[in-house]
């Protein structure tokens, strides 16, 4: 009879690139974890730092530890991929290089890796956000609150309006339940995450979530809405938007209550992407304000506004009514000012 333990318990999955700074911090918070049944496997995304000489000292001393180095760079989905095709663990955890997790992670999170029904398992994360010196000076908690045995449509649209869905770093996955779905992560920027847990929640027999944080986000300053602006992010929070609609729909959760938190977080998105146009300092106040409407003139955005949402709240009917009639300089102006006082 096989040993129990020939295998590991947890795979992590660390992609890799040009992560020099926190590299190490972000590997040794793994080898110091109170539980020891794992493996971590270091994808180096064709690094062109530092990265790669860093895995290379870690796999000398630590047999736990694999390393694949990619020769061209394909991005984080891709990485995560190779990842999940070379585990050997029970569960899957994706771990980003430049954070951390807490010490009795694993040993917490192996309480409940018998389970035989689970097959994803969501836990809490602070989002550290740092000064240009890298100190932090500012913390936000996000720990998930749902009911045990909640169908998994409620826990989704629950989960995303907690903040704690979209990402795939504060969650562990059954190995053998994303393979038997052949589940993987599309190279999609920004939203490769959501998109992916979609995909998960929308197979999953069950979902436990646990009210505790075990994950420290890193979030520097120089990782800004401007930064981070793609000229198509107002269509990836159409096409988000969309794709938890017809997981509310398939899962039987379509209740009003649930499409209410849906249509609000999709208005704060569609926001989101005029405050990102307005914070763009390579671009005049005249060329800021032409994007702007050339996103509220787009047929698509304007049609994801026209539903009948007279529930809403009275911050989300204001924001989604100067969107829908197309007052410009009316979402110029409050897009600016929120970016400046945020």
């Amino acid at each position: 009879m096989e040993n129990e333990n020939s295998y590991p318990v947890f795979s992590i999955i660390m992609p890799i690139y040009n992560a020099e700074k926190y590299l190490k911090s972000a590997i040794n918070s793994v080898i110091k974890q109170t539980y020891t049944n794992w493996e971590l496997i270091l994808i180096n995304d064709a690094s062109t730092d530092n990265s790669l000489q860093i895995c290379q000292q870690y796999i000398k001393n630590e047999k736990r530890i694999r390393l694949h180095n990619k020769k061209i760079n394909h991005g984080l989905g891709m990485a995560r991929n190779t990842g999940i095709s070379l585990a050997q663990g029970k569960w899957i955890f994706f771990m980003d290089s430049d954070d951390t997790i807490k010490i009795n992670t694993l040993e917490e999170l192996s309480l409940y890796s018998t389970y035989d029904n689970l097959d994803i398992i969501v836990f809490g994360f602070t989002q550290n956000f740092e000064n240009s010196k890298g100190h932090i000076v500012k913390q936000v908690k996000l720990i998930p609150h749902i009911k045990d045995y909640e169908l998994i449509g409620n826990q989704v649209i629950q989960l995303d309006e907690q903040k704690v869905f979209p990402y795939a770093w504060n969650k562990i996955y059954k190995t053998a339940f994303l393979h038997s779905y052949n589940l993987s992560f599309e190279s999609t920027k920004m939203i490769e995450d959501f998109l992916f847990n979609i995909q998960a929640f929308s197979k999953a027999n069950q979902v436990k979530c646990i009210s505790k944080i075990y994950y420290n986000y890193r979030k520097p300053e120089h990782i800004t809405l401007s930064s981070e602006y793609m000229d198509n992010f107002h269509l990836l929070c159409l096409r988000r938007m969309q794709e938890e609609r017809q997981l509310l729909v398939d899962l039987k959760c379509n209740s009003p209550k649930n499409f209410k938190i849906l249509y609000q977080i999709h208005i704060k998105h569609i926001f989101s992407s005029l405050v990102r146009v307005s914070t763009i300092q390579t671009l005049t106040p005249k060329e800021q304000l032409a994007k702007i409407k050339d996103i509220l003139d787009h047929p698509l955005i304007h049609n994801s506004l026209h539903y009948n949402i007279n529930y809403l709240s009275f911050k989300y009917l204001f924001l989604r009514k100067i969107m829908f009639r197309k007052w410009y300089h009316y979402c110029f102006f409050i897009a600016k000012l929120y970016g400046i006082t945020r």
